[in-house]
């Protein structure tokens, strides 16, 4: 059956892939995805191509899954994003479709699960790698394991070979590396070399933090709450979480991401769920504390001059 992998552009995407891998789980193609990106007819087409089409750490709408039901796909998705959409996936009833669905645990977490056979044993360190991967990216930061999973992200993205296009070609060293690692050890640890890309890291993290944090801005939104709004290249995510913790009048800030070379999309970061859930607006999907998304230019730069907010869903401005 020719199948392609659908898994999220992230660390916990990343894993994912590299669980179906150690399980030998069969596709014949490979794409680390962002939302919406199916929503453009050209890359919908793609998926015709393929009688199964995974997804983990991933989803692509409801509407798409119809679509690819009708045409007589196999679609299978395993994802922990809570939104409007998992509730519509989990109203699909088909023989064909498949949503594997828990919000406590990763993506990666969750391909373990399903696709762990039962009575295997599996290697120490491997489920420790699963491990790490699944506490960064529920930004478990009280968890023991917490700065761990910091440098497994930071190690994980220190080896991308950023050149290339390819995806395959991409991920190809650390995905090899941590293969290598994982077939010599039975314990997780740092390696000399690993030690030297989260210290790489460490360094880029602070020298991004110090010029995000000049180019700060405060204002109020349109329920009143404050948050804050800034600029950066990369690390976005660590740079976010300590403008936080230093900026306690803050209940979320929105980091416009310019890797591209424009502002063109939004990350959204809070302390706490309980304290601010940055799946409150129409332009950024994800988790409580860390969502995001695509969006103009002109809307990032209206936002950070303070002449525009973020749209809230009428769900939540009404509520």
């Amino acid at each position: 059956m020719k199948t392609i992998l659908l898994t999220h552009v992230d660390l916990d995407g990343g894993i994912s892939w590299f669980v179906l891998d150690y399980f030998n789980v069969h596709y014949d193609k490979v794409l680390m995805c962002d939302y919406n990106r199916f929503e453009d007819e050209k890359e919908y087409n793609t998926l015709l191509e393929y009688d199964l089409i995974i997804m983990t750490d991933y989803s692509v709408s409801a509407e798409i899954v119809e679509k690819l039901l009708d045409a007589g796909k196999q679609v299978k998705i395993l994802d922990h994003h809570q939104n409007e959409n998992a509730d519509l996936l989990k109203q699909i009833k088909n023989d064909k479709f498949e949503f594997y669905f828990d919000d406590t645990k990763a993506g990666c977490m969750l391909a373990y699960e399903y696709y762990k056979p039962k009575n295997v044993r599996v290697k120490k360190s491997f489920y420790q790698l699963v491990e790490l991967a699944n506490t960064y990216d529920l930004f478990k930061k009280t968890d023991p394991l917490w700065e761990e999973a910091l440098n497994l992200n930071r190690v994980f993205y220190g080896c991308f070979s950023w050149g290339e296009e390819d995806v395959i070609e991409k991920t190809k060293f650390i995905r090899e590396y941590w293969q290598n690692k994982l077939v010599k050890y039975n314990e997780w640890f740092w390696t000399d070399f690993e030690l030297k890309k989260i210290n790489n890291a460490i360094e880029k993290e602070t020298k991004q933090f110090n010029e995000s944090k000049m180019c700060l801005k405060k204002y109020t939104d349109d329920k009143g709450i404050r948050f804050g709004v800034t600029v950066a290249k990369s690390k976005v995510s660590l740079v976010a979480l300590k403008l936080l913790e230093q900026n306690e009048d803050i209940k979320y800030i929105a980091m416009i991401n310019t890797y591209s070379g424009q502002w063109d999309k939004i990350s959204l970061r809070s302390r706490d769920e309980k304290e601010f859930d940055c799946n409150s607006f129409e332009q950024c999907k994800g988790h409580s504390c860390a969502s995001g998304g695509e969006v103009d230019p002109q809307f990032a730069s209206k936002l950070y001059k303070g002449v525009q907010n973020l749209t809230y869903k009428k769900d939540v401005l009404n509520g």
